[in-house]
């Protein structure tokens, strides 16, 4: 790692470094080069101005012993060729200073830009001297026209030679510049791979469950601050982990003294887990690892694992395993295809469940018969008594056996909904029953001067058991009648898709908010004594959430001290 490191950052440095000396090598020949050139025509210009100043009259006076004598003593100069001729190419004897006699530079590319009347700069191949030389072909005018044409030939080995000796010397200083470079390189890419390399080291650490390791480096630098962020990083997963392994061990430890019998099984039915309740139910000290129903053979079990397996949702039910009653509980374990199970004996609390059930219902019905019995006597007597005093005590005695008599039936009707669950569905008008139980409450409404109202855009009808649905809506109308002193009573009916929703609504006392949450509890009244005196028994409401709940509907309740109650009933329209 750390050598691929290296030498990635390695080759991109010197390869960087590398096409900036070439670049740079190349940029300063270009630039020398250029330079020579035009400081060489700038001297053959001003070479060839001075030689013009000084042949031209004689040439234009045709004064050509004079020019001769003036061509020989500039062509004495050393590194110039001079060479004059007329206006058509052809050289002019005498004044050549090659060994050439017939040469004609008519056809010369400087000869024709000349001819225009500009002085040309070219380069040519000279055939004498096997090379390139320098070129300025210099025109000598008349009213306009060009008379003569001066060309200079300038020798450019000399400066040839000088700008290979630069070249040459350029490239060993660039060797060494590259050399440099080199160990420059080295030691930047050092710089980065070595930190890098630490911190890779680190990371594996950490990979492989190392959160103590820490990465330190001297200089002052990224490198530093990211070293700095990494140990920060590595100390809170430290802490985090050492966290949730205590809160493993913690989990741990309460799964495995849970009373329940809990555990875990796989895809394939094996056991991942398990607590010491389960392993004293099943009687095995080391279950794990063995499929589930090598110990607990229960086609209900078996059934409900599948279910839960098949639909990726939990279920709890009660199941009976060995005459024991367990209430079981299973759910999908979240980011895996596994199951976690709980099985808790409930044979005791369903035994009790039961007492108190038989208890109730053999109490009420004890009691039913007596009471009927008092009722009746108690009628009896008060239509015989005249004496207004002993007619009071009847009175009150009545009001509280028929307070009795209401309690004994709401508990036989809640304990007949506890024991038996059934639902006689049959299509039941909504409009219709509340219609038809508007004419047991009228005498109490208009007593009390109350506006009662049902409203509803028309009528809905739903599978439900009418007889059921009537104790619903008398034991809500009952309450809103019984508290409300004045006002209204409103009942609105509403379709919501496959759902139905029935409002009662009064302005009466309403409940407070403390009270809500326990207002469907049995026998939980708000106000004893208000409740007494109104003759409240405490099941009604609880009669309606079981009812409801057996048609597989909801119940809630709003309301606001002083300002009255609103109940609201969720019913489905279709019965599935």
């Amino acid at each position: 790692m750390k050598k691929r490191i290296f030498i990635k950052i390695f080759s991109g440095f010197f390869l960087i470094i590398l096409i900036i000396l070439i670049i740079n090598q190349i940029i300063a020949l270009s630039f020398l080069n250029s330079f020579y050139k035009t400081v060489s025509y700038e001297y053959i210009r001003k070479f060839g101005g001075l030689l013009k100043s000084e042949i031209a009259p004689l040439l234009m006076e045709s004064r050509f012993d004079e020019a001769r004598k003036v061509f020989d003593r500039f062509s004495v100069i050393p590194g110039f060729t001079i060479i004059i001729a007329d206006k058509s190419g052809k050289v002019l004897d005498g004044l050549n200073g090659t060994h050439d006699n017939t040469m004609n530079i008519g056809s010369q590319r400087g000869f024709q830009v000349a001819s225009l009347g500009k002085i040309s700069e070219d380069t040519l191949y000279n055939e004498e001297l096997k090379r390139p030389v320098l070129s300025v072909t210099i025109p000598v005018m008349q009213e306009n026209r060009i008379v003569y044409l001066i060309q200079i030939l300038s020798d450019a080995s000399a400066e040839n030679a000088l700008l290979g000796e630069i070249f040459g010397q350029s490239m060993a200083f660039g060797a060494i510049l590259l050399v440099l470079s080199l160990i420059l390189t080295i030691l930047l890419s050092r710089s980065f791979s070595i930190p890098i390399y630490h911190l890779v080291n680190a990371t594996k650490e950490v990979a492989n469950g190392n959160f103590k390791v820490r990465v330190l480096f001297r200089t002052e630098d990224e490198f530093k601050a990211l070293a700095d962020n990494f140990n920060d990083m590595t100390t809170q997963m430290n802490d985090l982990f050492r966290e949730l392994n205590e809160e493993r061990d913690e989990l741990k430890t309460i799964m495995y003294t849970l009373q329940g019998a809990l555990w875990e099984i796989d895809e394939h039915d094996r056991i991942i887990f398990s607590n010491e309740s389960f392993r004293k139910l099943v009687g095995a000290d080391d279950p794990d690892g063995s499929p589930y129903w090598e110990f607990i053979r229960d086609n209900d079990l078996d059934n409900s694992i599948k279910k839960i397996r098949s639909n990726r949702k939990g279920i709890i039910r009660e199941l009976e395993i060995n005459r024991a009653i367990y209430l079981f509980s299973g759910e999908m374990a979240p980011l895996k295809n596994h199951i976690v199970l709980i099985l808790s004996n409930i044979s005791d609390l369903k035994a009790a469940e039961s007492f108190k059930k038989n208890l109730i219902d053999s109490v009420s019905h004890e009691l039913k018969t007596p009471l009927t019995s008092i009722k009746g006597f108690i009628e009896t007597l008060r239509a015989d008594e005249k004496n207004p005093e002993k007619k009071r005590y009847l009175d009150i005695i009545g009001r509280n056996t028929n307070r009795l008599s209401d309690i004994v039936n709401d508990l036989l009707v809640y304990s007949n909904l506890e024991n038996t669950a059934v639902v006689d569905y049959e299509k039941v008008s909504l409009l219709k029953i509340l219609k038809d139980l508007m004419n047991i409450f009228e005498k109490r409404i208009e007593e009390k001067n109350l506006n009662f109202t049902i409203s509803a855009k028309k009528d809905i009808t739903i599978d439900a058991d009418r007889f059921q649905l009537e104790k619903v809506f008398i034991n809500l109308i009952d309450n809103a009648v019984k508290y409300t002193e004045k006002g209204e009573i409103i009942i609105g009916i509403a379709r919501h898709d496959d759902k139905v929703m029935i409002r009662v609504r009064d302005t009466g006392i309403g409940i407070p908010k403390e009270h809500l949450p326990r207002i469907f509890e049995r026998f939980y009244v708000v106000d004893k004594s208000r409740s007494r005196s109104l003759g409240g028994t405490g099941l009604g409401l609880s009669i309606v959430k079981k009812i409801i709940q057996l048609h597989m509907g909801d119940v809630r309740i709003e309301s606001e001290w002083g300002t009255g109650t609103e109940v609201t009933v969720i019913l489905p329209i279709k019965h599935s």
